[in-house]
């Protein structure tokens, strides 16, 4: 019976040696350009999230709860808010 560990590992190793197959057979150019696009993208994205938090720490909170409700077009009317927990220590 092989563990939960051996089987990720195996599929980690069986992902390299199928990356290296790969990386022979496209060439050092290709799988460096692959690699760069990759990085690229991976590096927007991160970008665009960083925008978006900034923009929504920028923006008053009325007009954030109007965007969150008009997006979501659900009714917020019958909302009952939880007492906040008090720790003593």
């Amino acid at each position: 019976m092989i563990s939960e560990y051996q089987k990720e590992k195996k599929r980690k190793k069986d992902r390299e040696t199928l990356q290296r197959k790969r990386d022979e057979i496209n060439g050092p150019t290709k799988t460096a350009r692959l690699k760069a696009e990759k990085e690229e993208r991976a590096k927007m994205k991160a970008e665009k999230e960083l925008q978006q938090m900034k923009s929504e720490r920028r923006q008053q909170p009325e007009i954030m709860w109007k965007r969150l409700i008009e997006e979501s077009g659900k009714d917020f009317e019958d909302v009952i808010f939880k007492k906040p927990v008090e720790y003593n220590f």
